[in-house]
């Protein structure tokens, strides 16, 4: 039996429109920010006493939103990591990194950036890409998915992502991540946030 890699957020409708609506298109760039105030994760728990903000229990927010990392590699193709940045600097972890950016590329991508924090008082996870017939924009909290301004809402129910993700592993299909691309995201938030 194979194995699987849990990123649910394949399955998010707006990743799968995406994919199409980009199918054939030269992507010049893309800019990807996913951010969110630790408080807000769990909420009625203390944030400095989950292993989100310690770097020993493997928390860190490349961790925590490898989501983005994966879903740049679904989207874009393998990714080579061209350099990156990761720091504590807020206190809203022990020591873990509460922020991080990252510059990639990939064979049909020549320029990626990813943000990811803890600190963000909006919770965002945002896509914008530029292609050479116009920007794409994503918002996956939102659920819309805008091509050259025409933003289009696309209907997410609750757990659909994980109830899709797992009809997809139930029928053998290849939409999942598998144990090769699950590896590189590990690999790649490493490089990014040692611990």
């Amino acid at each position: 039996m194979p194995v699987q890699v849990a990123y649910n957020l394949r399955f998010h409708p707006v990743i799968i429109a995406l994919r199409k609506a980009l199918e054939g298109k030269t992507i010049f760039a893309t800019h990807i920010i996913a951010g969110q105030h630790l408080s807000q994760w769990r909420p009625g728990r203390d944030m400095l006493s989950t292993y989100s903000a310690s770097k020993a229990a493997g928390g860190g927010v490349v961790r925590d939103l490898s989501h983005e990392l994966d879903l740049a590699q679904h989207v874009l193709g393998p990714l080579s990591l061209i350099t990156s940045h990761s720091a504590r600097v807020g206190n809203v972890t022990v020591d873990s990194e509460d922020v991080a950016a990252a510059i990639l590329s990939s064979t049909s991508c020549p320029l990626i950036t990813i943000h990811l924090n803890y600190l963000d008082r909006q919770p965002r996870r945002h896509w914008l890409i530029i292609t050479e017939t116009g920007p794409i924009e994503v918002d996956l909290i939102k659920s819309t998915l805008s091509i050259n301004g025409n933003v289009e809402t696309i209907p997410l129910a609750p757990d659909e992502t994980y109830k899709r993700m797992h009809q997809a592993v139930l029928a053998g299909e290849t939409g999942p991540c598998d144990w090769d691309e699950g590896i590189a995201a590990v690999v790649l938030a490493d490089r990014i946030a040692p611990l």
